[in-house]
């Protein structure tokens, strides 16, 4: 490839690292239900290849945001969710302890307002990694408050959920606006895009919020 051409290379024209482990894992996540976005499956192409990149938005050029986030379609009801690679080396409870409170008696009490877990998945050959099948989510200021009443309710079950956590001796020990999120399907019935709440899920029009 010629200077030129390498100047005109978009950077998300090729997988990084982190990329690259979601796309080998894509073809086992599909024998169980969990479809990727067409940029994490095998023998991906950037779509805007010889369409002119430049100025052009192409679904396939958004990379991934966090390593060990990745958004997928379930199958089975094509419900958009969220996979989160969970290494037990560095976080041996995690796995623990979201099962304990999103399953028996804990997961029906009304002060808990933890993300429901909808499946636990084990990715061969690697036995220190497990992958949590989480719902698809929106930073709870996606979108902004526009009364003094939603953002009381906020911020009662906010901390009603901090203190479940702490009657139940577990300390979030990272309670922050990012790790904060809302079940955005009251107000997206359609939902979006996983990787644009801005846009529709085909990425063809924007998505407008239901207020």
């Amino acid at each position: 490839m010629s200077p030129a051409n390498l100047r005109k290379e978009s950077p998300a024209a090729r997988l990084a690292p982190p990329e690259i482990w979601w796309r080998d894992l894509a073809a086992w996540l599909g024998k169980r239900g969990f479809l990727l976005r067409p940029r994490y499956r095998p023998g991906w192409r950037p779509s805007w290849t010889g369409l002119g990149e430049f100025g052009v938005d192409y679904e396939d050029q958004r990379i991934l945001r966090r390593a060990a986030i990745m958004d997928a379609t379930r199958v089975s009801d094509g419900e958009l969710v969220i996979l989160k690679k969970i290494d037990k080396s560095d976080n041996p409870r995690e796995e623990e302890l979201t099962q304990y409170l999103c399953s028996g008696p804990v997961a029906l009490e009304p002060r808990n307002h933890c993300i429901p877990l909808l499946d636990i998945l084990h990715p061969p050959n690697e036995p220190n990694v497990v992958i949590l099948v989480l719902p698809l989510l929106l930073p709870f200021y996606e979108p902004r408050f526009r009364t003094f009443g939603e953002a009381i309710d906020f911020m009662q079950q906010a901390f009603e959920g901090i203190k479940f956590l702490h009657d139940h001796l577990i300390a979030h020990r990272d309670c922050m606006f990012m790790n904060i999120m809302m079940d955005p399907k009251p107000l997206y019935p359609d939902m979006f895009h996983p990787v644009d709440p801005h846009k529709s899920r085909d990425w063809k029009d924007r998505r407008i919020c239901r207020l």
